[in-house]
């Protein structure tokens, strides 16, 4: 769907009508039972916070509506998403997840197929009985884990309240319950597809050698594997092990999009860069828009720190940030409101590496030589020869880091920003 099309409102309700006439997913109510749910919820959480030494809980207050549309994809699919967030369970949990891919990539042995696996509608075919089983088996009987101050049955009443007894009104006004599988804008959905998919690999890799890398957000894995048939044996494993489906997406000519990374293979190691999808918009919060500068910025910090943390060379980099002040520029932003806000966006984001760092300097790159644009178009490339001799990175001509090689105290490869 591009920019100046809309999806027709009888063709999205008819999809929404398709993904809730599935009658082993979703329930139709002849009434709406939140008081209901909300005094039985309530009556689990004042027993849970009368115990002495107990986790506290929130007294639960609180509704839903479902399908986002699948813009990048062709044909318009929903997404069978339900925003929970005004919900009357929405406060009872909450899920952080993070991911370190990139480090991984570094030094790996180009030789091997690299393939990324994917879960056919993860979120909605989570079995959820099951997995409440099998998080309870986790808390209560697993000896390595500290014991949880709240009685087992009241911990499964909760988890099932939150899952499967959470009501939402549809798009024609009927109210439902989806009575298996999460749902994708539940905090909760989030921490059941991960467990679920953690115990799969378990059973999966128990019974066969792990790869040699593999590498999991949510959903999307990646695999590198001494053949292709060495990952095929690992989607039909998944598959024996799990009421799941998966789709392998095999690398060409090396090259393998995972995630926002694209990764191509180099001598040693893999080079990565900033994948766009081809359907992507090039649309971000608008220049001219009323609202705080902050947010302008933060948004063109985000893009380039996506650019510094995703680019493993500096040609990558720059290309990225060509890339990006384009779009700034086509979204209302200035040439001079770009130029600026990137050099203070870089600025910040390579002092958030300085922690990380056993030294005052910080890490910047990894992928010698490196090229440096310098003013009247000009290029230079850094050796490891040209040790403590300083070069300046240019963007829209100006200067917006100093570097410095420091063979003497860092890997040989590596550049520095003097901190």
């Amino acid at each position: 769907m591009r920019v100046n099309e809309k999806l027709d409102t009888e063709e999205y309700h008819s999809k929404l009508d398709l993904i809730l006439g599935d009658s082993s997913k979703f329930e139709k109510l002849s009434y709406n039972p939140i008081e209901e749910i909300k005094r039985e919820a309530n009556k689990t959480i004042e027993k849970i916070n009368a115990a002495k030494n107990a986790v506290h809980f929130q007294i639960i207050i609180g509704d839903f509506s479902p399908g986002y549309v699948k813009t990048h994809k062709n044909g318009n699919p929903l997404r069978p998403s339900i925003s929970q967030c005004p919900t009357l369970t929405y406060h009872l949990y909450s899920v952080a997840v993070s991911t370190e891919f990139l480090g991984k990539l570094k030094g790996s042995h180009t030789s091997y197929t690299i393939a990324s696996l994917d879960v056919e509608f993860l979120f909605t075919n989570v079995p959820v009985g099951e997995t409440i089983d099998l998080i309870l088996e986790r808390v209560y009987r697993d000896p390595s884990n500290p014991t949880l101050n709240i009685p087992e049955e009241a911990l499964r009443n909760l988890l099932e309240v939150c899952t499967k007894k959470a009501p939402f009104t549809a798009h024609r006004g009927h109210t439902y319950i989806q009575k298996e599988g999460v749902a994708m804008d539940s905090p909760l959905g989030v921490l059941f597809a991960n467990f679920y998919m953690g115990v799969v690999e378990e059973r999966v890799f128990s019974r066969i050698c792990r790869p040699d890398m593999y590498v999991r957000y949510i959903y999307d894995t990646f695999v590198m594997a001494h053949s292709a048939q060495d990952i095929e044996t690992l989607r039909r494993m998944f598959e024996e092990y799990s009421c799941l489906r998966f789709t392998v997406e095999h690398s060409k000519d090396g090259r393998l999009p995972f995630l926002d990374v694209h990764i191509s293979p180099i001598t040693i190691g893999f080079d990565t860069s900033v994948y766009i999808k081809p359907t992507n918009l090039r649309l971000c919060l608008n220049g001219d828009s009323e609202c705080p500068t902050r947010y302008k910025a933060s948004t063109i910090k985000a893009y380039v720190c996506r650019a510094l943390f995703r680019c493993s060379s500096w040609a990558a980099t720059h290309q990225e940030l060509d890339r990006v002040a384009q779009v700034l520029v086509n979204n209302g932003y200035s040439n001079r409101q770009v130029s600026r806000e990137i050099k203070l966006a870089m600025d910040t984001c390579f002092d958030q590496r300085q922690d990380s760092l056993p030294s005052k300097h910080t890490l910047l790159a990894s992928a010698p030589p490196i090229r440096a644009q310098l003013p009247e178009d000009k290029m230079v490339t850094q050796h490891p020869g040209l040790s403590g001799k300083a070069v300046y990175l240019y963007y829209s001509h100006s200067r917006i880091a100093t570097l410095s090689w420091q063979v003497g105290e860092a890997h040989q490869g590596e550049i520095y920003k003097l901190g």
